[in-house]
Parts: structure tokens; sequence; C-alpha cells
């Protein structure tokens, strides 16, 4: 035995596939004509997930053809199908009676008495036997594992007690896999709707610290009395260059980085700019209500528009802002297949009008707030 080799567990053999194997052969390699109803013929696209999907646009197939392609090459339950064409490795255990066949690209694998069909799928869900299938591959345009490259491949076979009882602890991780997944996405709703009351207690004024003595001074004001916005207005296409002459161009989201935008062309006729720190804001298409900070002048196309703050209102809030009226600006946006939201419908939005101080404070709530969000996320 080399270094690299495990010694198997007391009981176990290492035997070649073939050798547990009552057969092991692909689909038909000359499909027949498709009719409209008919017995299904199935390829590597239809095994998924473990499981057969069985589609609308499964092709058919006449009894008289299905019946010369399965004379002598039944699909029976509890086979086991192997993608070994195009898409390798998935695998799925044959659960039911109705008839079909499959493509060269799928083989059947029927296994002797004493060979628990869910082990063999599992064994071949593994890393080993996917890396295994990985070197074996042939091919350029369609990789592919030949029969007889598959019927050699070794495995390590317990017997059949231990393969039910490792079949059986494989289903209860995968049962605490699947109860710890709908817990997490539970989780991450809650969090959602934190954010969202988050955003709406700081919209209303109830984040800071003396909100009921200041309940009734607190005033709405519309968007376009706290905010000067800009609309973009895309420059004449012949004026774009990629050579950094005149100023950096925004188009639209496809410049935008994490926080600011990335400069891959400019224009050396810009006509709408926006300001250092100003919000950019998408208002077109089905990146309506993206946003970005601007870190320096940039010349804005016509999908996007930028908000600069006045009244002494933290543009910060004015991106918090946004972000509670996400949806609500959507569906306020005209167009079907391409949305787009007008300067107008901006800036008749109504946003409490806060002091510095209790913009401040409320700034600090929402960051504390998000902060709290993420690092859940990330755990």
């Amino acid at each position: 035995m080399t270094d690299t080799e495990l010694e198997l567990p007391q009981g176990w053999v290492e035997i070649q596939l073939d050798v547990i194997s009552k057969s092991i052969r692909d689909g038909t390699h000359n499909p027949p004509a498709r009719i409209k109803n008919g017995i299904p013929l199935l390829s590597a696209k239809h095994i998924q997930n473990g499981f057969i999907n069985w589609g609308e646009n499964c092709p058919k197939i006449s009894e008289e053809e299905f019946d010369k392609i399965t004379k002598n090459n039944s699909i029976e339950k509890n086979n086991v199908l192997l993608t070994i064409v195009g898409t390798l490795g998935r695998s799925c255990i044959v659960d039911t009676s109705t008839p079909f066949t499959v493509q060269r690209s799928v083989a059947i694998l029927k296994f002797n008495e004493g060979i628990n069909s869910i082990f063999m799928k599992y064994f071949f869900d593994s890393i080993q036997f996917q890396n295994d299938l990985k070197k074996h591959a042939r091919g350029v345009a369609q990789v592919g594992v030949y029969l007889n490259s598959l019927k050699k491949f070794m495995i390590s076979l317990p017997p059949l007690n231990e393969q039910k009882r490792i079949v059986s602890k494989i289903e209860e991780l995968f049962s605490k896999i699947d109860s710890a997944k709908q817990s997490l996405e539970h989780t991450k709703l809650q969090l959602e709707q934190f954010k969202k009351s988050l955003l709406k207690s700081a919209f209303e004024g109830k984040l800071i610290d003396n909100c009921n003595d200041r309940k009734s001074q607190i005033v709405n004001l519309k968007l376009k009395d706290v905010v000067e916005i800009t609309m973009g207005q895309s420059p004449k296409g012949s004026s774009y260059n990629t050579q950094a002459h005149g100023i950096p161009l925004l188009n639209g989201p496809t410049e935008f980085g994490f926080q600011h935008p990335t400069e891959t062309q400019w224009t050396e006729l810009p006509t709408k700019i926006c300001k250092k720190n100003d919000l950019l804001f998408c208002v077109r298409g089905n990146t309506l209500g993206r946003m970005n900070w601007a870190n320096k002048e940039y010349c804005i196309g016509r999908g996007l528009c930028a908000i600069h703050s006045k009244l002494d209102m933290d543009i910060r809030l004015i991106f918090y802002f946004f972000l509670l009226k996400g949806i609500e600006i959507l569906h306020n946006g005209t167009g079907t297949t391409f949305p787009n939201v007008s300067k107008n419908t901006l800036e008749n939005y109504e946003i409490a009008l806060l002091s510095n101080e209790e913009q401040e404070e409320t700034l600090q709530k929402i960051e504390k707030g998000f902060s709290l969000i993420q690092n859940t996320t990330q755990i």
C-alpha cells in the first residue's frame, strides 16, 4: 500500500464497478424521429438535482421506436442514471415504472443483489468519483467518458448492512441541512423586515431620543424643497472616447462600483454634470433605483439623475430614503417593458425635516442597525 492509499475498514472491498453490476449501458446513439405525443426520450439535461426533470419540452418517440431501443436495454425502477457526455456526473435513481428511455449522454446502471442503489447514487455524487470522471473524460467540444472506462472505475464498497447505515446517516444529515437552510431563509426574511421597519421609523422621526416630544413639531417637505435633482442627458455619441479626453461619462449602472463609479469612457461635449458627493440614481430600465456616490464631477447620461442636497439635508438620509421607497418607486415608474421614473415623481415624495443633530442621531442608529444586519448575515 502506498502512502496516499487509505486502509479500508474491515469488511470493505476495493472492487471494479462492472463486477458489482448486472449491466452498464448507455442510451441510444441514433435518436429516432420525435413525435408530439409518445414515450419520453431523455438526455443528460433532464437529469438535474438528483431527479428526472420531465419538463414540457421533453422529446417523445413512438412506441414502435421505443420497443426497438429497449429490446435489450430497458430501464427499470431502482436503476441508477448517470450523465456521461456533456455535463458529467449528474445522477438519479429511477423511481417510476413509467416507460421512458435515454440517449447516449446517459448511462444506465443495474446493480447485483447486495448492492444498495441509493448508496451507489451517493457514491457517484462524491468528490472522489466526480474527480475520477473528469480525469477520464475525453473530447474537446463535448467531453465524455467511454463506457469501457466507466466499467473499470474502482469502488470502495462496504457490506450491504453498512451501505444501508451510511445511506441512513447521509439522509439524516441532509435533513438537518434542509432544516438549517429553511431557518436561515426565515432569518433573512426577518432581517429584511427589520431593515424596512428601521427605515420607516427613521423617516417618521421615531429614532430620535425625544421623538414623542418632537412628533407634533416634525414637518414633511417635498424632496424638491430639500434636494436638487439633475436629470441626465446623453452627449453626442461622436464625443465619446476611451483616452480620458474631457470629463468622465456615466450612462448607467454598468459603470457603478461598490460605492463609486468606475471610469470607462469620457466625453469632450458634456451635457448634464453631477457634483462631487452627489447621489447617483438610476431612473430607467430594470436597474431603476440602483444608486452610487459621485466621488468627483461626471457627465451623466439619460439613464441617471444626480441628487444634490440643500437646506442642510444630509444626502446620506436621501440614500436611505430611496432604499425605503424602492418598491414604491418601481410601481410609480411608467412603462412596462422598460420602466422609468420622472423628475416630477421623485421631487414630489415627502420626507421629514429634521434638525442637523436629529439627522446625525438618526443616521447613527440606521447605520448601527444595518451593521448588525450585515454581521448577522455573515454568520
